[in-house]
């Protein structure tokens, strides 16, 4: 079972990850292609499970 700095470390790397594709899909497609949608969704889910991490 992972310990709750591993599960943080582990949530910041994925952030910055999808953060860095979100990024070059919004410089390459726009801001509403359904591409960065998705990426932009899947931040805001990792942003709040990290939160989420945090509190307990």
């Amino acid at each position: 079972m992972p310990n709750k700095y591993t599960e943080c470390t582990s949530l910041l790397l994925e952030i910055e990850t999808i953060r860095t594709l979100m990024m070059l899909s919004a410089k390459n497609k726009g801001l509403s292609h359904p591409q960065t949608v998705r990426y932009s969704q899947a931040l805001d889910d990792l942003l709040n499970k990290y939160d989420e991490s945090l509190k307990n």
